[in-house]
Formats: structure tokens, C-alpha cells, sequence
């Protein structure tokens, strides 16, 4: 195990971040590790589109304040007003908003009387904050989790060019697959695979006989299949159809829904949906699953993901069914791989096959193998070097 010392005291800009009380990501889960270890970290959250804010009728969003909370000891994090919309599709537009979320944020630095500090980037888009910011980072890091070209067609050589620039500022990259690595690796060669990963003693309660079923599924008739995570563009509604045919009122999802995937979600009413449920509650919603499922489109983006919904399905042991991606090679022989056209047969044969212990047993233990702490000592294994490296 790495001494971990070097850390105690270290300051880090955690920027354009996640919203921290939605869906966790491995942003939660490495701020929270930084800080138990000494470090001080200001995560900032991507703020909201003005154009966002308001359709959804919250007026008084353009005249709010930042706001920093404490969520642990050592560790703040900042929400920032809207921003202007567009960043996304104009340079021109990208450098407004980057000035729009560094002067609050310079604000806090000089509050925090901040010198030395590293940044943590995690979108293309830092590349119009970082120049902006005053006093300069003394280190850069950038941490891939998707393919942010396909997240906007339209604009996907714009973005990626971005990313490119970025690449060749930062000092240390992590990407959360293969396939990412090897993409940006011409880039800048201090790359890194750093996986996304599980907390696996939370997920592990499922199926040791003290966990009770969550009372939201208690009346659902059996078997039960479920999906737990984010409903985005990724996700198979056909799939999940055809599954809600053959068991009506036995589908559950669990996990937000995107705007963008309401509509089609709403016309689904054998399916049970529950939105968005507190991390520390999910186990006793799939103790109630008697099959765990990713329905998810197979294609370019997806061939670029780690889905985190695979290592806590694996930490529980359950039976699960899956569309095939790259993600799943550490552990495909422990996962039914389905197509759109078979998913139905491979969930009928995970029902009905006696599920064989030592296939329960090894989900668990890799599982265990990638848990979010395994992940950290890797993680403070790259950053030692950079930290010891003058700025």
C-alpha cells in the first residue's frame, strides 16, 4: 500500500464537476478519499444553462449567488449561478462562460488565500476556465469518462479539438476505458487507465441475509428484474419493452430519467419508475431483483463507457443480462451477453437456470478486485510523481 502522506495538506480545484448530490460518480468517490487524507478540495459543480433555468421556471436562478457548503471535513463544494447557453456549439460563446465560471471561482481562491493548487478537469470545455484562472493552477489534471464528441454531433470536431488542446496542457490523464486511452494517448503520453469501479461493501449487503427488501418493491409479484442508473440516450426503450410484454408490472428502473428519454419512458406503463434514490438505499432495491440488466444501445458512445450499474451489480452476485461493450471483458463470463433481438430469451434462462454459487461468488470478488479503494491506491500512484515534480 502506497504511503499516503504526501497528500496531507495538497489543495485541489475540483472543476466543472458533476452535481454532487445526483447520481455518484468516481468524482464523489476520490474527492471524499483526497480529503480523509488531508487534503483541502474545492469541488466546483458544472453550473446550469440560463436558458435551462429558466424553462423550467425557476426566475430568481439568474440573480442567485455561489454558494459553498461543506460536505466533509476538508471538502466544500461550490454551486455557481447559470450560465449563458451555448458553449457548446461556439468558441466564442465557450469563452464567455469560461470567464463566467472562473471570476466566482477566483473569488473563493483568493478567499481561501489559495497559491499552490492543482486543477481537476474533467470536460473539454476547462480549456476556456483554466487561462482565467488567477492565482494559475500549479498542476493540471484531466479525468476522461466519455467520449464528449458524441455527446454533440453536430459539434463533435469542435469538441474534440478542444479536448485535444487540453490534452496538451494537462499534466496527467486518466481515462475511465481502454478504448479512451488509446484514442488520446498521441495526445499526451502521462495517460492512464483508471476505471470506473464500486463501493463494494455498501453493494455487497445484497444477499447476505440481513438485508431487507426496500418496501417500494415489496408488493411487486416475483421475479423482478431491474435496472438501476441513468435513463439517457444510451438506453434501449425497445429492449425494455419487450421485456415489460413478457412480465408486465415485474420491470423496475431506478435512476433519473433525462429529459430527452420522458416521453418515451412515459409510454411505457408496465414498467415501474422510480427516479433518482439515495446511493446508500439501492441495495435493498436490488435485493428485491431477481435479475439485473443493461439495456443499453450498442453503439459508438457506449463502446467508450464503464458503467459503474455493471460493479454493483457484480458486487450483489446477482444474475445479469447485458448488451455486449467493451467495459464488459474483465468479467463477461461471469454476464449473460444479449442482443435487442435474444435479451428476453437470456433473462427467461437466468430465471430459470439454477444460478450456480461460484459464479455468485467470483461476480463478488472482482467486484471487490476493482472497489472504488483498489482504484484509489492506483490513483495516488500517478499523482505522487506529479506532486513531487517542481510546478
Amino acid at each position: 500500500m502506497i504511503d499516503s502522506a504526501f497528500i496531507k495538506g495538497q489543495k485541489l480545484l475540483w472543476l466543472n464537476m458533476p452535481p454532487w448530490d445526483h447520481v455518484w460518480t468516481r468524482q464523489n468517490h476520490f474527492t471524499l478519499r483526497l480529503a480523509k487524507l488531508g487534503a483541502e478540495i474545492l469541488y466546483v459543480e458544472t453550473p446550469r444553462s440560463l436558458a435551462g433555468s429558466v424553462r423550467s421556471g425557476d426566475w430568481r436562478a439568474p440573480f442567485a449567488k455561489p454558494q459553498v457548503r461543506t460536505v466533509a471535513e476538508g471538502l466544500d463544494v461550490m454551486t455557481l449561478p447559470p450560465v449563458l447557453p451555448g458553449s457548446m456549439r461556439s468558441e466564442m460563446m465557450a469563452r464567455v462562460v469560461g470567464a463566467q465560471i472562473a471570476h466566482p471561482v477566483n473569488a473563493e481562491l483568493r478567499k481561501r488565500g489559495w497559491r499552490n493548487y492543482i486543477a481537476w478537469n474533467r470536460v473539454p470545455l476547462n480549456l476556456h476556465i483554466l487561462p482565467r484562472l488567477q492565482p494559475a493552477p500549479s498542476h493540471n489534471v484531466y479525468d476522461i469518462t466519455d467520449d464528449y464528441g458524441l455527446f454533440v454531433p453536430k459539434f463533435r470536431q469542435l469538441t474534440e479539438r478542444r479536448e485535444r488542446d487540453l490534452l496538451h496542457q494537462v499534466d496527467l490523464v486518466f481515462a475511465a476505458s481502454k478504448i479512451l486511452v488509446e484514442a488520446r494517448c498521441p495526445y499526451n503520453a502521462n495517460i492512464h487507465h483508471i476505471p470506473n469501479g464500486v463501493d463494494y461493501e455498501l453493494f455487497a449487503q445484497v444477499g447476505n441475509g440481513h438485508l431487507e427488501i426496500n418496501p417500494a418493491l415489496a408488493d411487486m409479484p416475483k421475479p423482478i428484474i431491474g435496472y438501476v442508473g441513468l435513463v439517457a440516450e444510451w438506453f434501449d426503450h425497445d429492449i425494455l419493452a419487450a421485456l415489460s410484454e413478457r412480465w408486465p408490472g415485474q420491470i423496475v428502473v431506478i435512476g433519473p430519467v433525462k429529459a430527452s428519454e420522458a416521453a418515451r419512458a412515459n409510454q411505457n406503463k408496465n414498467v415501474r419508475w422510480l427516479g433518482f434514490v439515495e446511493r446508500s438505499s439501492l441495495p435493498g432495491y436490488i435485493q428485491a431483483m431477481d435479475v439485473c440488466i443493461v439495456p443499453f444501445l450498442i453503439y459508438e458512445r457506449t463502446a467508450t463507457m464503464s458503467p459503474l450499474k455493471m460493479w454493483e451489480y457484480l458486487a450483489t452476485g446477482k444474475p445479469i443480462v447485458s448488451t455486449d461493450m467493451p467495459a464488459l471483458d474483465p468479467c463477461r463470463h461471469l454476464v449473460s451477453i444479449a442482443t435487442g433481438a435474444n435479451f428476453v430469451a437470456q433473462v427467461e434462462a437466468a430465471l430459470t437456470n439454477a444460478e450456480n454459487p461460484e459464479c455468485a461468488f467470483e461476480r463478488r470478488q472482482i467486484a471487490q478486485q476493482n472497489s472504488w479503494d483498489h482504484l484509489f491506491e492506483r490513483l495516488l500512484e500517478h499523482i505522487q510523481p506529479l506532486l513531487e515534480r517542481p510546478s
